[in-house]
Protein backbone atom coordinates (compact mmCIF):
# COMPACT_ATOMS: atom_id res chain seq x y z
CA UNK A 1 0.00 0.00 0.00
CA UNK A 2 1.41 3.13 -0.94
CA UNK A 3 1.39 6.01 1.92
CA UNK A 4 2.67 9.06 -0.18
CA UNK A 5 1.27 12.69 -0.02
CA UNK A 6 1.59 14.66 -3.03
CA UNK A 7 1.49 18.63 -2.77
CA UNK A 8 1.20 20.24 -6.75
CA UNK A 9 1.91 23.63 -7.12
CA UNK A 10 3.02 24.39 -3.68
CA UNK A 11 3.23 28.12 -2.19
CA UNK A 12 5.37 28.76 1.22
CA UNK A 13 2.43 29.41 2.65
CA UNK A 14 1.65 26.23 2.30
CA UNK A 15 4.50 25.12 5.20
CA UNK A 16 3.84 23.37 8.53
CA UNK A 17 2.77 20.16 10.18
CA UNK A 18 0.03 18.20 8.59
CA UNK A 19 -1.63 15.34 10.24
CA UNK A 20 -3.82 12.63 7.92
CA UNK A 21 -7.14 11.22 10.17
CA UNK A 22 -9.18 8.71 8.69
CA UNK A 23 -13.05 8.08 10.58
CA UNK A 24 -15.18 5.12 9.08
CA UNK A 25 -18.19 4.17 11.11
CA UNK A 26 -19.03 0.24 11.50
CA UNK A 27 -22.03 -0.79 12.71
CA UNK A 28 -22.95 1.66 15.26
CA UNK A 29 -19.34 2.47 16.11
CA UNK A 30 -16.89 4.89 14.57
CA UNK A 31 -13.27 3.98 14.29
CA UNK A 32 -10.52 6.84 13.88
CA UNK A 33 -6.69 5.99 12.42
CA UNK A 34 -4.13 9.12 12.95
CA UNK A 35 -0.79 9.54 11.00
CA UNK A 36 1.75 10.89 12.34
CA UNK A 37 2.75 14.29 12.16
CA UNK A 38 4.65 15.08 8.24
CA UNK A 39 6.64 18.57 8.28
CA UNK A 40 6.48 20.24 4.87
CA UNK A 41 9.25 22.25 4.13
CA UNK A 42 8.69 24.47 1.24
CA UNK A 43 12.05 25.71 -0.36
CA UNK A 44 12.67 27.19 -3.67
CA UNK A 45 12.81 30.72 -5.27
CA UNK A 46 11.81 33.87 -3.95
CA UNK A 47 8.63 35.22 -4.38
CA UNK A 48 7.95 38.57 -4.52
CA UNK A 49 4.76 41.05 -4.12
CA UNK A 50 4.42 44.26 -3.31
CA UNK A 51 2.04 45.27 -1.13
CA UNK A 52 0.27 47.76 -3.53
CA UNK A 53 0.76 48.07 -7.11
CA UNK A 54 0.12 51.55 -7.58
CA UNK A 55 0.27 54.26 -5.21
CA UNK A 56 -0.25 58.22 -5.03
CA UNK A 57 1.80 61.09 -4.12
CA UNK A 58 2.01 64.09 -3.12
CA UNK A 59 5.12 66.66 -4.26
CA UNK A 60 6.49 67.42 -0.93
CA UNK A 61 5.32 64.82 1.52
CA UNK A 62 6.74 61.41 1.97
CA UNK A 63 5.62 57.71 0.67
CA UNK A 64 6.23 54.05 1.74
CA UNK A 65 6.24 50.69 -0.45
CA UNK A 66 6.48 47.58 1.43
CA UNK A 67 6.82 44.40 -0.30
CA UNK A 68 6.34 40.67 0.86
CA UNK A 69 8.47 37.82 0.10
CA UNK A 70 9.23 34.59 0.88
CA UNK A 71 12.47 32.23 0.30
CA UNK A 72 13.66 29.57 1.24
CA UNK A 73 16.99 28.89 1.42
CA UNK A 74 17.34 32.60 2.67
CA UNK A 75 17.67 35.10 0.52
CA UNK A 76 21.85 36.37 -0.50
CA UNK A 77 20.38 39.49 -1.43
CA UNK A 78 17.53 42.20 -1.61
CA UNK A 79 17.64 45.08 -2.88
CA UNK A 80 15.51 48.45 -4.27
CA UNK A 81 16.12 49.90 -7.55
CA UNK A 82 15.68 53.61 -7.68
CA UNK A 83 16.58 54.95 -11.33
CA UNK A 84 20.15 54.18 -11.43
CA UNK A 85 20.59 54.19 -7.25
CA UNK A 86 21.04 50.05 -5.25
CA UNK A 87 19.74 50.12 -1.74
CA UNK A 88 20.31 47.38 0.64
CA UNK A 89 18.38 47.29 3.17
CA UNK A 90 19.13 49.37 5.91
CA UNK A 91 20.71 52.20 3.35
CA UNK A 92 20.08 56.06 3.41
CA UNK A 93 20.69 57.93 0.33
CA UNK A 94 19.41 61.30 -0.12
CA UNK A 95 15.73 61.58 0.46
CA UNK A 96 15.46 57.61 0.00
CA UNK A 97 15.23 54.83 3.41
CA UNK A 98 15.45 51.15 2.53
CA UNK A 99 14.40 49.83 5.87
CA UNK A 100 15.78 46.44 7.13
CA UNK A 101 14.40 43.31 6.33
CA UNK A 102 11.01 42.50 9.02
CA UNK A 103 10.26 38.75 9.09
CA UNK A 104 6.36 38.10 8.40
CA UNK A 105 3.95 35.88 10.43
CA UNK A 106 4.64 33.40 7.45
CA UNK A 107 7.53 31.12 7.76
CA UNK A 108 10.61 32.42 5.56
CA UNK A 109 8.43 35.05 4.72
CA UNK A 110 9.62 38.90 5.22
CA UNK A 111 8.86 42.51 4.39
CA UNK A 112 10.77 44.84 2.70
CA UNK A 113 9.76 48.89 3.30
CA UNK A 114 11.02 51.79 1.31
CA UNK A 115 10.56 55.15 2.27
CA UNK A 116 10.80 58.72 0.47
CA UNK A 117 11.14 61.22 2.68
CA UNK A 118 10.24 64.50 0.36
CA UNK A 119 8.68 63.53 -2.89
CA UNK A 120 9.42 65.06 -5.83
CA UNK A 121 7.98 65.49 -9.52
CA UNK A 122 11.11 63.36 -10.85
CA UNK A 123 10.69 60.41 -8.25
CA UNK A 124 7.70 59.44 -11.02
CA UNK A 125 7.83 55.97 -12.15
CA UNK A 126 8.77 52.42 -11.34
CA UNK A 127 10.36 51.60 -8.11
CA UNK A 128 11.59 48.02 -8.68
CA UNK A 129 12.54 45.42 -5.54
CA UNK A 130 14.83 42.28 -6.22
CA UNK A 131 15.18 39.66 -4.09
CA UNK A 132 17.71 36.31 -4.69
CA UNK A 133 18.78 32.91 -3.29
CA UNK A 134 20.12 30.32 -4.50
CA UNK A 135 17.06 28.73 -6.14
CA UNK A 136 16.52 32.19 -8.47
CA UNK A 137 15.62 35.53 -8.46
CA UNK A 138 12.12 36.68 -8.41
CA UNK A 139 11.01 40.96 -8.62
CA UNK A 140 8.09 43.27 -7.42
CA UNK A 141 7.56 46.78 -9.20
CA UNK A 142 5.59 50.08 -7.76
CA UNK A 143 4.24 52.53 -9.65
CA UNK A 144 4.50 55.80 -7.98
CA UNK A 145 2.09 58.62 -9.57
CA UNK A 146 2.76 61.80 -8.56
CA UNK A 147 -0.12 64.67 -7.69
CA UNK A 148 0.95 68.69 -7.26
CA UNK A 149 -1.23 69.69 -4.23
CA UNK A 150 -3.15 72.87 -5.08
CA UNK A 151 -5.16 75.56 -2.97
CA UNK A 152 -8.57 77.22 -4.64
CA UNK A 153 -11.33 79.26 -2.88
CA UNK A 154 -14.83 79.40 -4.76
CA UNK A 155 -16.90 82.38 -4.25
CA UNK A 156 -19.40 80.18 -2.75
CA UNK A 157 -17.26 79.47 -0.48
CA UNK A 158 -16.33 83.30 0.07
CA UNK A 159 -19.96 84.34 0.25
CA UNK A 160 -21.04 81.63 2.53
CA UNK A 161 -18.02 82.19 4.77
CA UNK A 162 -18.97 85.72 4.68
CA UNK A 163 -22.59 85.59 5.70
CA UNK A 164 -21.51 83.29 8.86
CA UNK A 165 -19.04 86.19 9.79
CA UNK A 166 -21.57 88.96 9.30
CA UNK A 167 -23.99 86.71 11.19
CA UNK A 168 -21.68 86.42 13.90
CA UNK A 169 -21.08 90.12 14.21
CA UNK A 170 -25.06 90.92 14.15
CA UNK A 171 -25.55 88.07 17.22
CA UNK A 172 -22.45 89.89 19.23
CA UNK A 173 -24.15 93.42 18.60
CA UNK A 174 -27.63 92.08 19.68
CA UNK A 175 -25.67 90.61 22.59
CA UNK A 176 -24.23 93.95 23.41
CA UNK A 177 -27.44 96.01 23.29
CA UNK A 178 -29.36 93.63 25.52
CA UNK A 179 -27.14 93.11 28.28
CA UNK A 180 -25.65 96.85 27.84
CA UNK A 181 -21.90 95.46 27.41
CA UNK A 182 -18.85 96.84 25.73
CA UNK A 183 -17.32 93.96 23.70
CA UNK A 184 -15.40 96.18 21.09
Amino acid sequence: MEQNLLLDRILYTDAGVYKCIARNKIGWEEKRADSHNVEVVVTGKPLAEPLNRTLMAFVGHSASFSVHFCANPEPVRAQWIVRNVVLNPGDVIDRFISHNITASETENCYFSTLDITEVQREDAGEFLFLVKNSHGIDDAEVLLNITQASFSVSADAIYISGNILLLLVLECFAYKLHYGLDIS
